[in-house]
């Protein structure tokens, strides 16, 4: 599934009345969400927390197309969603590169433009420059992870997910990549969705907060960081 549709508009991820259980033989019958609904608009930059065990990583593979909802619809610029789509990008908890790819061709796996300028770009401020040419086992966690950032933003999304995006990055590192990502929303207008575990970074990335509460998952409190300042650090 590919859609094509102007950045100018105001593409929305929407979930609407979800619902998903897994029905193998170890996990029949557990039912992880039901008729949840979100949704996520241009430039909105939104973070799901909740305790551990929730939900939070197959609502991102659902809200990326990775699964198949039990009931109701996920849609992208108003088509519903089938598959998965460069339009969203979707970066790991666990950080996953390509073993047999260097730095620079794992961030260009998924890039579709012919212009080098937004590679180079991208790994010179993921501060990935000096190890380009290098592979993931010469790597350590933290520049791992920034790979994996780096190829979820490399296909120029509509959409960008991020489960635990920096959870392996020291303090510094943390601020740049998260000055990196709004300045690419500025630029890009894409949305963002955050699953976090630190409350001082949901603020610090996010427009508004979700938490998801407990099975079948629904979300059970808001908070809009936008209209309410004072959450502000």
């Amino acid at each position: 599934m590919d859609i094509i549709a102007s950045k100018q508009e105001s593409p929305t991820l929407i979930a609407a009345g979800l619902c998903f259980g897994y029905s193998g033989s170890k996990c029949a019958g557990v039912e992880i969400f039901r008729d949840l609904n979100f949704q996520c608009d241009a430039m909105q930059s939104i973070s799901i927390m909740g305790r551990s065990g929730v939900g939070k990583t197959t609502l991102c593979r659902l809200l990326a197309g990775l699964l198949r909802p039990s009931g109701g619809n996920i849609t992208l610029y108003g088509q519903k969603l089938l598959g998965p789509t460069t339009d969203i990008g979707i970066m790991f908890q666990d950080s996953p590169c390509f073993p047999w790819l260097t730095v620079e061709d794992n961030i260009r796996f998924g890039y579709r433009g012919s212009n080098r300028d937004h590679l180079n770009y991208l790994i010179d401020r993921l501060g990935l420059a000096s190890v380009r040419y290098r592979y993931p086992k010469e790597l350590s966690g933290g520049m791992r992870q920034r790979v994996a950032l780096g190829r979820a933003l490399a296909v120029d999304p509509s959409c960008l997910i991020m489960d635990e995006p920096f959870s392996a990055l020291d303090i510094v590192t943390k601020s740049q990549i998260i000055d990196l990502i709004k300045h690419l929303q500025e630029e890009k207008h894409f949305g963002a969705i955050y699953v976090l575990h630190s409350l001082e970074d949901a603020v610090a990335t996010s427009d508004k907060i979700l938490v998801l509460g407990s099975r079948p998952a629904k979300f059970t409190a808001q908070f809009d960081l936008k209209q309410n300042r004072e959450f502000r650090i």
